[in-house]
């Protein structure tokens, strides 16, 4: 049975793929966008009662749910099927794999990292929290986060696969953890494991199905700095929001330095993918000088920092939704409202 015989004409889901990858795959790339595109395509034939085709079938319902939900939350033309319908096939086979027990621990990261990224953009509760968390620990679980894992024997591929897989659920879950104030599942010195290789990755086909997407390639220096400063949001998180003592000066001016060299570092990439870095920059900006924000004089130079990020965070956030180059998530969308009260009842005071 061909893939897309299961959900439909491969041409009704190309759209929604396409959004998938603008707004989602170049910014978390943890799966290979072009193995969707075959299955969506039909070009294997795979049998649906098989473990690797239901992996192949999940990724391309959830990838298809997740496109949906950002053209619909980007104000475009509605998708053929709605988000809900490609989340209920995905989670059916899901059900089915879990019977079998044929779902391993990366497997089951990789697909936990799914519905947290479609949830994010759905709801917003501890369930999400609960969810990474779940992810986490099953990468944990693999061995993902030690270098070890990554023996001689492991085919290069799925070596990169697996490093790309817990970096992604690394990140997202610092920024789940900081935007709902949780705890992490696990600490910076437990994690050896290298950052991926910064190579492009292809994201169309090849022949004569690659005018059909979307031809800019995966460029993973941009995943990379979203990682480091991943990293430098977890030590934000443990130094200046840690219970018990109060955020001073001293925590802050090393680490605002660290944000200001990764942004001066930025890669040269496509505007929509270097704009969307200066805005998760610069809302950490705010966020690590926040704490402090209270006790600065108006004057101060963390003041100014903190209300440029601010500016710059509600600035570059409109540029991207009008140019419908961000897919929403609820912790972006409270970090844009924080920032512009924070702008607006400064600029009160003053």
């Amino acid at each position: 049975m061909k893939a897309c015989s299961v959900v439909g004409t491969a041409a009704s889901w190309r759209p929604i793929l396409a959004a998938y990858l603008e707004n989602m795959h170049h910014r978390v790339p943890f799966c290979s966008y072009v193995d969707i595109l075959r299955t969506n395509e039909g070009e294997a034939e795979v049998q649906v009662m098989a473990h690797p085709a239901r992996m192949q079938l999940i990724q391309l319902y959830m990838a298809c749910a997740i496109g949906a939900c950002v053209k619909q939350l980007i104000g475009a033309v509605s998708p053929a099927a709605q988000a809900h319908e490609f989340l209920e096939r995905a989670l059916a086979l899901q059900a089915m794999l879990q019977g079998k027990e044929e779902v391993g621990l990366v497997d089951q990261a990789e697909i936990t990292l799914w519905l947290v990224l479609y949830k994010l953009r759905t709801s917003y509760t501890n369930e999400v929290w609960s969810l990474i968390g779940s992810a986490m620990r099953a990468a944990i679980a693999a061995d993902l986060h030690r270098e070890r894992h990554y023996h001689d024997r492991m085919p290069p591929p799925e070596a990169e696969r697996h490093c790309l897989l817990f970096w992604a659920v690394y990140t997202i879950e610092r920024n789940v953890c900081w935007a709902m104030r949780r705890p992490f599942s696990l600490a910076d010195y437990d994690i050896d494991v290298r950052l991926p290789t910064p190579l492009s990755h292809p994201a169309c086909l090849q022949g004569n199905e690659s005018n059909k997407y979307p031809n800019r390639p995966v460029d993973l220096r941009m995943f990379i700095t979203s990682i480091r400063l991943a990293c430098i949001n977890s030590q934000v998180y443990v130094q200046a929001y840690r219970t018990g003592r109060d955020c001073v000066a001293s925590d802050v001016l090393p680490l605002l330095e660290q944000m200001r060299e990764l942004d001066v570092a930025l890669p040269q990439c496509s505007a929509p993918d270097y704009e969307f870095l200066q805005l998760h920059i610069n809302i950490s900006v705010r966020m690590l000088i926040k704490p402090l924000l209270s006790t600065l004089y108006s004057s101060d130079s963390l003041t100014r920092s903190c209300l440029e990020a601010a500016g710059a965070v509600c600035r570059l956030f409109k540029r991207l939704r009008l140019n419908h180059s961000i897919g929403f998530s609820s912790p972006m969308i409270k970090s844009v409202f924080l920032g512009r009260n924070d702008y607006l009842v400064r600029a009160m005071e003053t």
